[in-house]
């Protein structure tokens, strides 16, 4: 296998090598590939952190009226910026 950051595929295989949804042939050569390439070997390390990650995350609680005030707030043609990420960013800390 040429390395996949040759073939700027590396995005597609390491992220359906964390997920498993590579199929059985192509998970095996990614694993092949990964004893000699040390890049590969690094990025799949850190996808399948993000996937153990996000298996062990919760359920966030949002408020009842969420739904309501992002479509408000879509209807004004605001753009989702700082209240986005103040929305986002503890939520996502909270749960590591």
């Amino acid at each position: 296998m040429r390395c996949p950051l040759e073939l700027d595929r590396s995005g597609e295989l390491i992220v359906g090598y964390g997920a498993r949804t590579l199929d059985p042939a192509t998970a095996a050569e990614f694993e092949r590939h990964m004893v000699s390439c040390a890049e590969c070997r690094a990025g799949a390390a850190l996808q399948k952190a993000v996937w153990a990650a996000l298996d062990q995350s919760q359920d966030l609680l949002v408020s009842p009226d969420f739904d309501r005030r992002v479509f408000e707030r879509i209807a004004k043609g605001e753009r989702p910026g700082r209240w986005l990420w103040q929305a986002l960013v503890p939520a996502v800390f909270k749960a590591t």
